[in-house]
């Protein structure tokens, strides 16, 4: 597709959606690495309020700098959240500097118990947490037991699927809240009745 005409298709995309879910619903945009800085300033502009923009373009803190210092201009509290597709460790210096607001390592990788530390040092940086995961259904449960531990913990990244054989009803979603069981492993059950023989 034409850049000026996927561009535009963006933007309404965005404006349907803003329409659609009313004005008190946090949008956030995951531009998956496809707009460069320019377009990344349009979007915003033609679509705020957005709550947080992901991956604007390939990551590069000359580019970060410049996107922090133009939001601040336009007096745009627009988040910038990154490190679900580069989990480099640079992304973590960019973020002490304020270059990055929301960091998304995945829960699988580095791992739950890394998350835990990491979260804690994130806190005191003030920046943001928000696991990615995707494709694999047990990020789900284990995403949501890290708010509390992390006081900038903001949002779970729910793929809603399911598994036959897991039992997950210690797990409910409500107006927009997941509830999480406080019960071992995760509050997973295997149903034995799968499982077992006779």
């Amino acid at each position: 597709m034409d850049l000026e005409q996927g561009t535009r298709r963006d933007i309404a995309v965005i404006k349907a959606v803003r329409e659609a879910v009313g004005p008190e619903c946090p949008l956030m945009l995951d531009a998956n690495n496809g707009y460069n800085l320019n377009l990344a300033k349009r979007v915003l502009s033609e679509t705020a309020p957005i709550y947080w923009l992901e991956e604007p373009f390939h990551e590069d803190p000359v580019l970060y700098e410049d996107l922090k210092s133009w939001l601040d201009r336009e007096r745009m509290p627009t988040l910038i959240a990154d490190g679900e597709g580069d989990a480099s460790l640079a992304l973590l210096n960019w973020a002490r500097r304020g270059l990055i607001d929301v960091v998304q390592y995945d829960i699988h990788q580095p791992g739950f118990t890394r998350w835990v530390d990491l979260g804690s040092q994130l806190d005191e940086w003030g920046v943001r947490s928000a696991p990615h995961h995707y494709g694999a259904l047990y990020g789900n449960f284990t995403t949501g037991h890290l708010a509390a531990h992390i006081r900038g913990f903001t949002f779970v990244e729910w793929d809603e699927a399911s598994c036959p054989g897991l039992d997950s009803s210690g797990y409910t979603i409500e107006n927009g809240r997941i509830t999480v069981p406080d019960t071992p492993g995760f509050g997973l059950h295997l149903e034995d009745d799968r499982f077992l023989d006779g």
